[in-house]
């Protein structure tokens, strides 16, 4: 039953991880605006 989400999750994560591996993690780790999570906690990284 979790084989599906699991490969979703992978995926999805796959695809993100090129769009910021350039980025430095103290950049990631910034709030954008108040009130919302840094793209580290999107990425599971934070």
């Amino acid at each position: 039953m979790t084989g599906p989400l699991l490969n979703a999750w992978n995926l999805d994560l796959g695809s993100a991880k090129p769009l910021v591996a350039d980025n430095p993690d103290d950049t990631l780790a910034l709030q954008p605006v108040p009130g919302t999570s840094p793209a580290t906690w999107g990425l599971g990284r934070g």
